[in-house]
């Protein structure tokens, strides 16, 4: 349920090796979570995530946020923006692939 584990399944769905039934927690059909329960600690990650990838960020947004989280240097920045983009993408479509259609609503999709 947390963000590293999520961004992990993703890399292992890409290259055909995720298995809920083995890694752990199921985040699209939630059994030992509820996704709606604002105080359930254990879904805050992924909540966040949805709203995240909801909110549709773009290049120019990405960009002002790595400035002021301090990096500056233009090489450096173009490099942390095409991840950032790819990253988002792989996660929104991990979720269009997988995700049911609650999930995929609260992702924006």
């Amino acid at each position: 349920m947390c963000l590293p584990c999520i961004y992990r399944r993703v890399a292992l769905d890409i290259v055909g090796l995720d298995n809920p039934d083995v890694l752990g927690t199921d985040i699209f059909n939630g059994v030992s979570y509820q996704l709606n329960n604002m105080k359930q600690k254990r879904s805050r990650d992924f909540r966040t995530l949805l709203h995240f990838l909801k909110t549709r960020f773009n290049e120019d947004t990405i960009r002002q946020e790595l400035v002021i989280s301090g990096i500056d240097n233009p090489d450096d920045l173009d490099d942390y923006i095409s991840l950032a983009l790819r990253s988002y993408q792989q996660v929104l479509d991990w979720i269009e692939k997988n995700g049911n259609n609650t999930i995929r609503h609260k992702a924006g999709l």
